[in-house]
């Protein structure tokens, strides 16, 4: 059995730590792929559950 959690159901520790893993991949994407990497960048977003890109 699985539950499914929003990013509202978060703790605040926990919205942080998920803030910090988006600018941790925003910005390794960025580095592999350069400035233009926008698409890859939302792709990832889009594929967290109820993130709001």
């Amino acid at each position: 059995m699985r539950t499914l959690i929003s990013v509202d159901m978060l703790k605040e520790m926990q919205k942080h730590t998920c803030s910090q893993l988006v600018t941790h991949m925003k910005d390794s994407i960025t580095k592999e792929l350069g400035e233009n990497s926008t698409n890859t960048l939302l792709r990832f977003l889009s594929e967290l559950p109820d993130y709001e890109v």
